[in-house]
């Protein structure tokens, strides 16, 4: 399995972990403030920026002894919480977003076989620059390609630059640059095709928001910004940030005819309830819509689907889903020929661990009493890292294994080893493995 890591160019919203304030002590060089912080989340750690001086032997309430706290608005953000991967957020307080792999091999077998490709990850963090060096064997052979990552001081991606022929050293291939408003939302990006920043730009983009950094309006270029607009979208928000409109210009800027544009409802909760699409602008042919139904978490019940014209046209499809407590799917009834009322084609049902995580799906060649075409099952450490996953994919749990996978991980959920069996239980032969040695972190997320 050869994966070249490339990344193009792909916008995550980042924040960066906030600073920790240090007190400045008032008393004698001997004599320390003895200082209690503003716990408001209750999660037992406070805010470093808001502290008093502890008069008494008791902490008063509503302050704690630690003022180690990264987000005192979020009772599951603390330094000893555990961290989700990929998500922006820094759950324990250590500045880490994410995780770049030092070296990761990958091998057409088990670990004693041969390397089929290594990927070398290095990070500056003084020059907030991330390099990739890809070898098409072990660590010995050549370097074929690499990339360059370039990051600005809030952790947004500002440039690239891949070589497709060798190391750093090599004639850039392509290349990608881009600003962002004060909101780390991108404002322009530029694509260089056939060489490094300098070269001509071969397409490009820019985007408008409200002052709420909703999106407005986004413009393609086949150029340059200077070059026609080739396509362009524009948008509309309710009050509650909900989008209510979407219109595509096909042919040009906004002052293009319209080519197709989508329409959405919601309820109180925010939950989709209508969607619709036409040939044209709002006023035209509808040529597809749906409808739901939400819970009061706005999870989604049921969905209705009129794939060939308004709500009242023929139902095409339909579906209803059912949720545990948690918000966890746990049935799922497809109607891929009617509404609710047609026969089920087929269903899904889920369970869950307490913390969350899926430990069965099987799927129904008909609704949820009708025979099991497919199952799997999976298991988690105590920190509810994945690691096995066995499929069934021939009947309930209790049919053969057609096909594993088996992970071990580091403490922060990081993979360390992957191993695929796919042709049976996790005892058969290994068909692909992923080997990664370490990882360095992040203070900002990557775009994955």
């Amino acid at each position: 399995m050869k994966v070249a890591e490339r990344y193009l160019l792909v916008f995550s919203f980042l924040f960066l972990p906030l600073a920790g304030c240090g007190a400045q002590n008032s008393g004698s060089q001997n004599e320390p403030l003895n200082l209690v912080y503003r716990d408001a989340d209750g999660d037992g750690y406070g805010d470093p920026t808001k502290f008093q001086a502890k008069t008494s032997t008791e902490i008063p309430a509503g302050y704690v002894a630690e003022g180690t706290d990264c987000d005192d608005a979020d009772a599951g953000i603390h330094p000893q919480a555990v961290e989700k991967l990929h998500d922006g957020v820094d759950q324990n307080c250590d500045g880490i977003l994410d995780y770049l792999p030092t070296r990761r091999e990958f091998r057409q077998g088990d670990l004693d076989s041969s390397v089929d490709q290594t990927v070398f990850g290095s990070y500056d963090p003084a020059a907030h620059k991330i390099i990739q060096r890809i070898y098409d064997g072990d660590s010995e052979s050549p370097v074929t390609s690499s990339n360059e990552e370039q990051y600005d001081e809030q952790g947004n991606l500002s440039a690239w630059r891949y070589h497709g022929s060798g190391d750093v050293e090599t004639p850039v291939t392509e290349s990608g640059e881009a600003t962002y408003n004060s909101g780390r939302q991108v404002l322009k990006s530029l694509q260089h095709e056939n060489g490094d920043l300098d070269s001509a730009v071969t397409t490009a983009s820019e985007y408008v928001y409200d002052l709420s950094d909703r999106l407005l309006i986004a413009r393609r270029h086949n150029g340059g910004l200077d070059s026609p607009v080739t396509y362009s979208y524009e948008y509309t928000y309710d009050t509650q940030g909900h989008r209510l409109t979407s219109r595509y210009h096909d042919g040009g800027d906004l002052d293009t005819p319209v080519d197709s544009s989508e329409e959405w409802t919601y309820d109180s909760a925010g939950c989709v309830l209508t969607h619709i699409i036409h040939d044209g602008d709002l006023q035209d042919t509808v040529r597809y819509s749906e409808e739901s139904t939400c819970d009061a978490r706005g999870n989604r019940l049921t969905l209705i689907r009129h794939a060939n014209g308004d709500l009242l046209s023929p139902v095409t499809y339909s579906e209803q889903a059912t949720f545990d407590g948690q918000n966890h799917l746990l049935t799922l009834e497809v109607h891929d020929a009617g509404d609710l009322g047609s026969p089920v084609s087929y269903s899904y049902r889920n369970t869950f661990d307490e913390k969350g995580n899926q430990l069965t799906s099987k799927k129904h060649n008909g609704d949820l009493m009708a025979p099991i075409l497919f199952s799997s099952a999976s298991t988690y450490d105590a920190l509810g890292h994945l690691l096995t996953v066995e499929n069934h994919e021939s009947g309930d749990l209790t049919s053969p294994v057609t096909s594993s996978e088996e992970f071990t991980n580091d403490d922060s959920g990081n993979v360390l080893l992957n191993k695929q069996h796919d042709s049976g239980d996790l005892s058969s032969p290994v068909t692909e493995s992923v080997f990664t040695e370490g990882y360095i972190g992040l203070p900002f997320e990557r775009p994955h």
